[in-house]
């Protein structure tokens, strides 16, 4: 009778909505927005045709028994006998329900039958097949379990091995402490003989230059011994020359010679003195002999310090007397690579006035004048006193000679008795400094240096 519910519905609806307006029943009104109607719904228009005959009736004249179909238009129109008549239909729907039920649980008995028996057949396969793996996983297990004896066998000799690696390990790493400890009393020992032989150099690089200063002057000496000795025998010649046109007879000419020989006889009948030239060297003036130079002598490094390195630099820089010659822009631009020249020449010289007051060293700091970058004509020349000295001298080289050329000629100016360093990380300016006789530390090395308090002092 479902027909019969939508109708009542669409009913209610167009009264609704009909002019004029006809009210649709209380039950109804909670579903009359619904465009599929839930049971509910169809429970309620049930409940809406039993008890509103006025409405029922409405629905009845808007449909035909065509239209909703018999048991619906019965279940509306009601004539006499319409109850018997439905239960009949409802009745044969039954039987046809049953009918159509039993139908189709035969077909799905039918179909599960065949469904168990296809299922019958795959698990005789299936059970066939499990049997040979069942089969195959019995043999892999039986080997599985050999190779499991043998790798059991395997790690038991691997942990014999393991052990006496460790053992070997164990007599390695007592016999490597031995050697860390041999290694650092070597070390020691090897700073000590550098610093002996670093003096021993020095040393011997001085008296290999006094020597040479002193075989020069022999040579120049013996060279104006020579020519002395040249010209006194040709004055001896021109003497006995002289002698001999003075002597009227001649008869002593040939016995002429110079501090020997009889008394000459003169035009008076009294004998001649012969004037006497000593030829002994000791009697010879002698030219000046000049003092050797002083060859200057690199500052020594305490044991365990070597060259060019931090500690080293801030050994250096503390030491009394020093004179410390920079290469400016080497510094800066190791320092602040990233900044323009003259934020790098300001941050140097900033730097160096803090180790001026910190220290008693006096510094030459040498720019590349033709390397300004903002195109301004550099000062030639700066300087700052420190109680009552200068302690702080920048120069700019002149133009066409690099700010290299300026530190080494003003190393060699240096008095030899002062310590001096020079401040550079090129090779040529390094090696002709040290050849010199000057501590060299590279621009890394006096940057980190001197950004620490002094000797001793934690960074």
């Amino acid at each position: 009778m479902r027909p019969a519910f939508e109708v009542a519905f669409r009913t209610a609806r167009a009264g609704e909505s009909a002019e004029p307006f006809v009210s649709a029943p209380r039950l109804l009104s909670p579903f009359l927005a619904f465009s599929r109607l839930p049971p509910k719904a169809l429970l309620a228009a049930r409940a809406a045709l039993d008890r509103d005959d006025g409405f029922r009736a409405r629905v009845s004249e808007a449909v035909g028994e065509s239209e909703v179909g018999r048991a619906s238009w019965l279940y509306l129109a009601r004539p006499d006998g319409w109850e018997s008549e439905l239960e009949g239909l409802v009745m044969e729907a039954a039987h046809r329900d049953d009918a159509r039920i039993a139908a189709r649980a035969d077909s799905d008995v039918l179909r599960r039958a065949e469904v168990a028996e296809s299922a019958l057949r795959r698990l005789t396969v299936t059970q066939s097949n499990t049997k040979a793996e069942v089969d195959t996983l019995g043999e892999q297990l039986a080997e599985a379990q050999r190779k499991r004896r043998q790798l059991q066998s395997e790690a038991a000799a691997a942990l014999k091995g393991r052990q006496a690696i460790q053992d070997r390990l164990d007599a390695t790493k007592a016999e490597y402490a031995k050697l860390q400890s041999a290694t650092a009393a070597s070390r020691l020992e090897t700073a000590k003989l550098a610093q002996t032989l670093a003096s021993t150099r020095a040393e011997l690089h001085q008296t290999r230059a006094e020597a040479d200063a002193a075989r020069s002057e022999a040579d120049a000496t013996s060279a104006l011994l020579a020519e002395l000795t040249s010209r006194l025998e040709q004055s001896r010649r021109g003497l006995e020359q002289l002698l001999s046109l003075l002597d009227p007879f001649g008869r002593q000419a040939g016995a002429l010679a110079v501090g020997e020989g009889p008394p000459a006889v003169g035009r008076s009948g009294a004998p001649s003195v012969r004037p006497s030239i000593a030829t002994d060297p000791e009697s010879l003036p002698r030219a000046p002999l000049r003092q050797p130079a002083r060859v200057r002598t690199p500052l020594a490094l305490p044991p365990g310090i070597f060259d060019d390195s931090v500690e080293a630099a801030r050994h250096l820089l503390w030491q009394p007397e020093l004179v410390v010659l920079l290469d400016g822009y080497n510094v800066s631009q190791e320092g602040w690579p990233r900044e323009t020249a003259a934020e790098q020449r300001q941050r140097t010289m900033d730097l160096v006035n803090e180790l001026v007051a910190r220290t008693s060293a006096h510094f030459e700091v040498v720019f590349d004048g033709a390397s300004d970058a903002l195109g301004t004509a550099p000062t030639h020349g700066a300087a700052r006193n420190i109680g009552g000295r200068r302690r702080l001298s920048i120069s700019f080289s002149p133009p066409g000679v690099e700010a290299d050329e300026v530190i080494v000629s003003r190393l060699g100016r240096l008095d030899n008795r002062t310590p001096a360093i020079v401040v550079s990380t090129d090779n040529e300016v390094r090696r002709r400094a040290t050849r010199a006789g000057a501590n060299v530390v590279g621009s890394r090395q006096f940057l980190l240096a001197a950004r620490r308090r002094g000797p001793g002092s934690t960074p």
